[in-house]
C-alpha cells in the first residue's frame, strides 16, 4: 500500500486529507511548529495538537500518526516539550515525533525512550558519518534529501 503523508494543522486538514486518501497525518502544532500556518497562542500551548488527538479518536483514526517539532530548541521552550512528550505517550495509539533539533533526543531518551523520534533533513546533515552518530544519540529514522554522495 502507498503512504500518502501530509502536514496538518486544523481540523478541516484532516477532514480534507482523509477524504482525499491521506494515511499519515503529520500534525502541526504553531506553539512547536515553524511551519504551521496558524498563529500560537502563546496562553494555550499544544491546543491544536490536543483538539486534533481528540478529534481522531472520535473518528477511530489508525493510521500512521507523526507530531511535527520542527524548530530550533531552546530553555524556554523545554516545559512545552516535556508537557509534548506526556500527551504522545498518554495517547492510545504510537506517535512519532518528527524534529529538527538533534539536541531534541536527549529530552525523549530521559524522559520518554519508548517515543520514535525521526530526524528531518533540515538539519544539514552531508555525510554517513553523521547519520552513524545520530542513530547512536537514538534517532530511529531520518527524512533526507540529496545531501549524501555516493
Amino acid at each position: 500500500m502507498t503512504t500518502i503523508s501530509t502536514y496538518i494543522d486544523s481540523i478541516e486538514d484532516i477532514e480534507i486529507s482523509l477524504k482525499n486518501g491521506a494515511t499519515h497525518l503529520m500534525l502541526q502544532d504553531p506553539s512547536i511548529s515553524i511551519q504551521s500556518r496558524q498563529v500560537s497562542d502563546e496562553t494555550t500551548p499544544l491546543s491544536f495538537l490536543k483538539d486534533a488527538l481528540t478529534y481522531l479518536d472520535k473518528i477511530e483514526y489508525k493510521g500512521p500518526l507523526s507530531i511535527v517539532a520542527d524548530m530550533m530548541i531552546h530553555a524556554h521552550h523545554v516545559p512545552i516539550l516535556e508537557a509534548l512528550l506526556i500527551l504522545m505517550s498518554s495517547y492510545k495509539q504510537k506517535i512519532t515525533l518528527r524534529v529538527q533539533d538533534p539536541g531534541m533526543i536527549e529530552l525523549v531518551n530521559r524522559h520518554f525512550p519508548s517515543i520514535n523520534c525521526h530526524l528531518v533533513s533540515e538539519t544539514g546533515n552531508a555525510n554517513n558519518e553523521g547519520l552513524e552518530s545520530y542513530q547512536r544519540m537514538g534517532f530511529s529514522g531520518f527524512t533526507l534529501s540529496n545531501e549524501l554522495k555516493q
